[in-house]
């Protein structure tokens, strides 16, 4: 009962249904860290409506990359594979990240006062299967969500191949689109909702081989396409977090030689964005602020 209400606070103040605290977070952090202003379009539209088209990756970048995933270890479950990053894999990818994104990443630095690191990469492909309306369960999250997570945490989504309609693109609702697109749904939270076709309110990632995206997960309304039958969607994926620590420092991938690698485990995103307790929260915030 107490868990339901807190999800109504959260969805009828805060248009999602993330932790109460963390929305609070989010709140302090915008007001007294970012820096909107920017002159960067980039920025501007990833505020704006919570995600933002970024550049195209060339065509043989990811040809390499889709040609060494034949060469490594996957795992199918659930109608998703995932594959392992063996250290071919990872060489590409951390080239594919810092060669393309190295100035769009200085602008997120700079808009949310902090550094930025990669704190998860993983490559998986998206299998089509039978969606039933309303059934209390799901993949790979194909329903309508956000993620559970602080402000400070976005992501990159890079098509490793070409997205139609019938690839089961990414669905997003943008954030002036949020109000309506709750109330047209009667959205309670990802297993309640009508599932209305609402073209008008929904962007969906369809675009070329090698097309990037940002979203902010945390805030805007989202959910995963699902393929038509006998139909893939094969993504790169970068989770990406702003930590407290100094702007001019690039070094992105600083976890991967940890015990908790980034291309092993999400381990990071949770430890800088995903407190478990409010002192956690309380201890992070202050960390940045001060």
């Amino acid at each position: 009962m107490l868990k339901t209400l807190k999800n109504q606070i959260s969805l009828s103040f805060f248009k999602n249904q993330n932790n109460i605290s963390y929305n609070l977070f989010n709140s302090i952090y915008q007001i007294f860290k970012t820096v909107p202003n920017l002159d960067s379009q980039t920025v501007s539209d990833f505020i704006k409506n919570g995600y933002v088209s970024s550049v195209s990756i060339i065509e043989s970048e990811i040809d390499t990359i889709k040609n060494n995933l034949n060469k490594t270890d996957k795992n199918y479950s659930k109608n998703i594979t995932t594959y392992s990053l063996n250290k071919e894999l990872k060489k590409l990818t951390k080239n594919v990240f810092i060669n393309n994104f190295k100035n769009e990443i200085k602008n997120f630095s700079n808009f949310y006062s902090s550094r930025i690191i990669v704190s998860h990469v993983k490559i998986f492909t998206i299998h089509g299967f039978e969606k039933k309306i309303n059934k209390q369960e799901q993949f790979f999250s194909e329903k309508y969500h956000t993620d559970n997570y602080h402000y400070t945490y976005f992501k990159l989504f890079i098509n490793l191949e070409d997205v139609n309609s019938e690839k089961g693109p990414l669905h997003f609702v943008p954030k002036p689109n949020t109000k309506n697109f709750i109330k047209m749904t009667n959205y309670k939270n990802r297993f309640s909702y009508d599932e209305n076709e609402l073209k008008d309110l929904i962007f969906k990632n369809v675009g070329k081989k090698g097309d990037s995206l940002f979203v902010n997960t945390t805030q805007c309304i989202h959910r995963a396409g699902v393929p038509a039958e006998n139909e893939t969607r094969t993504i790169l994926l970068f989770h990406l977090n702003a930590i407290p620590g100094k702007k001019n420092n690039t070094n992105y991938f600083e976890y991967e030689d940890y015990s908790k690698d980034i291309f092993l485990t999400d381990y990071w995103s949770k430890y800088f964005a995903k407190p478990r307790k409010l002192s956690e929260n309380l201890k992070l915030l202050k960390s940045f602020l001060f």
